[in-house]
């Protein structure tokens, strides 16, 4: 039971807790830094938090070290959200 209850808090730590994630930034803060590209989602439901959440998993998957957001919103009335963030090393 014990062994059960380590490997099952280990892999609730792994997923709550990840080794690397990818850290929003202000855009004026990224002088310095090398941009290597865009990352943009679209069809996000939620709200704007859901959107940013969206936008740093995207940052993340593209190896991005920053990421800062450049649009965020939605289009009209359909209450899906979409963003635009420059990715960086």
């Amino acid at each position: 039971m014990k062994k059960f209850k380590m490997i099952a808090t280990l892999s609730f730590a792994l997923v709550v807790f990840p080794g690397y994630s990818a850290t929003l930034i202000p855009k004026q803060d990224a002088g310095n830094l090398h941009k290597f590209g865009v990352a943009s989602v679209t069809g996000i439901r939620g709200d704007i938090d859901d959107t940013i959440h969206a936008l740093n998993a995207k940052a993340d998957k593209e190896g991005a070290e920053k990421f800062a957001i450049t649009s965020l919103g939605t289009s009209g009335d359909s209450g899906l959200f979409h963003g635009t963030a420059d990715v960086y090393k």
